[in-house]
């Protein structure tokens, strides 16, 4: 249900695109409240869950992508709430409304359906791992583990905080092999909610290994029992770590993520060679988000 709400408000925005769930829980939501703001966009709660305006352009489950910086957006204050209506997200703070346009909604793209061999599959993720150790600039996050993990570093070359967490990493890969779920959470727990903001490393790690499981069940750990898992994990994240984390991996749990990890998995399920897009997208997404979450990509792919 909409709100019942009236003011002579001056901008008003198009959006480029709606992702699925955030089309879904923010027109039923009972409150919307801003509850970051940074260089990149807004977070938003609505209800349990935190959805995204984006200035950028690239697309996900809980993104709103405007295509365009809102400099009324950059000085929205934390508590600031969003009303609902005839189709548009209203801020009255700013005197600004998003137009609800429900043919610009998006829905991730199914999983490819062609697999390359399992060498080919490793090739192309040691070259994508590559360019970004080559390219990755500011936090870097898991990045180090990618070295490790494709290129045979060894982990005594690693940071006294990094050593501390890679330990973890050898345990996970061995339950996943073993299918054994109870192991496997127990070894993924340690990492959930570690690290900062709102989506802590450990959590983007998790998601991307939850992601490949899901995205790509037939040739992933085959004969896991993928549901248990995911249920076991969803419930302990709304336990241990932020809203957005429970969220992200929520929607890895069904396969689906902002559409740059999509394309870098694909890209790497598919051994195509054309990468240098996915290095760059993968650099910059968050400040270590997507180096971590392709981290947990790379353990589930060389488990």
């Amino acid at each position: 249900m909409g709100d019942s709400y009236n003011l002579t408000l001056v901008t008003r925005i198009k959006a480029l695109s709606v992702g699925k769930r955030a089309a879904e829980i923010i027109p039923v939501a009972e409150k919307r409240t801003v509850i970051g703001v940074t260089s990149q966009g807004v977070f938003l709660l609505a209800n349990g869950d935190v959805f995204f305006i984006s200035f950028g352009s690239y697309r996900g489950p809980l993104t709103i992508s405007l295509g365009q910086t809102i400099e009324e957006f950059q000085r929205l204050p934390i508590g600031a709430e969003a009303k609902f209506q005839s189709g548009e997200l209203i801020f009255p703070n700013t005197k600004t409304r998003i137009l609800w346009d429900v043919s610009k909604i998006w829905n991730p793209p199914p999983a490819a359906t062609f697999i390359a061999p399992p060498k080919q599959r490793r090739t192309t993720l040691q070259e994508l791992a590559a360019g970004v150790l080559q390219n990755k600039q500011g936090e870097q996050g898991f990045t180090p583990f990618l070295e490790i993990l494709l290129n045979g570093r060894e982990a005594e070359q690693l940071s006294d905080e990094l050593k501390s967490i890679w330990h973890y990493i050898p345990t996970i890969q061995k339950a996943l092999a073993k299918k054994k779920i109870a192991e496997i959470v127990s070894s993924l727990l340690p990492l959930m909610g570690l690290g900062r903001g709102l989506t802590p490393s450990g959590d983007d790690l998790i998601a991307g290994i939850l992601l490949t499981l899901n995205r790509y069940p037939k040739h992933v750990c085959p004969a896991l029992p993928r549901q248990e898992l995911n249920l076991a994990l969803i419930q302990n994240a709304r336990q241990k770590t932020t809203r957005l984390s429970t969220n992200i991996i929520e929607q890895a749990a069904g396969g689906i993520a902002d559409e740059r990890l999509l394309k870098a998995l694909d890209c790497i399920m598919t051994g195509k060679s054309t990468i240098q897009t996915s290095v760059y997208e993968i650099c910059h997404l968050g400040h270590s988000s997507g180096v971590d979450t392709l981290t947990g990509i790379a353990i589930a792919l060389t488990c």
